[in-house]
Order: structure tokens, then C-alpha cells, then sequence
């Protein structure tokens, strides 16, 4: 008997925290974006939006505005990324297409 309460609170745990994470997920790669552009490029960053759809690997940032030492002022609507996934479980990032 404890070991089928176990089980039923292992997937309870999990069907509470997927969606949870599922729905944190764009905030926390919108916040990882900003962060990785001021640091990494020295330039100040502000996304208002991003949409992430984990199942096939497309991300769509709206509202980049992007301003810094070295080059003017972008902004940009809207900008489609297509991830390669099997590469990003491998720990690589590669962008299949950007528009």
C-alpha cells in the first residue's frame, strides 16, 4: 500500500509542477535573454513578450528593443526563432531558421 501512495504522490507532484514550469518558462527565458545581452554584448535589452513552444522548438520574441555603446538602436515587432531540440539536449544551441 505505501509504495502505490508514493507512486500517486510522484505523479501528483508532477502533473502540479509541468504546468507550473510550463507556464514560467517563457518569463524565465525572456529574463535569461535580457541578462545574457547586457552581459555578455554590454548592451541594455527590454523584451515585452516571448512565446515558447517547447514541443517543437519555436520561439517568437515581440517587442526587442535593444540600445548600446557599440551599434544604435534596434527594434524589432517580432522575431521567430526555430531551435534545433535534438541539439539542445545535447547542450548545443542552434537556430534552424530566424525571421
Amino acid at each position: 500500500m505505501p509504495k502505490i501512495r508514493k507512486r500517486y504522490s510522484i505523479l501528483i507532484a508532477i502533473l502540479v509542477f509541468l504546468p507550473v514550469f510550463l507556464l514560467l518558462l517563457p518569463l524565465l527565458g525572456s529574463y535569461a535573454m535580457v541578462r545574457v545581452l547586457d552581459s555578455n554584448l554590454q548592451v541594455q535589452a527590454q523584451i515585452e513578450d516571448v512565446d515558447l513552444n517547447v514541443f517543437n522548438g519555436r520561439a517568437a520574441i515581440k517587442n526587442l528593443f535593444i540600445e548600446g555603446m557599440y551599434a544604435s538602436d534596434l527594434r524589432s515587432s517580432q522575431i521567430s526563432v526555430d531551435v534545433d531540440m535534438g541539439e539542445l539536449l545535447r547542450g548545443n544551441l542552434v537556430a534552424e531558421s530566424v525571421q
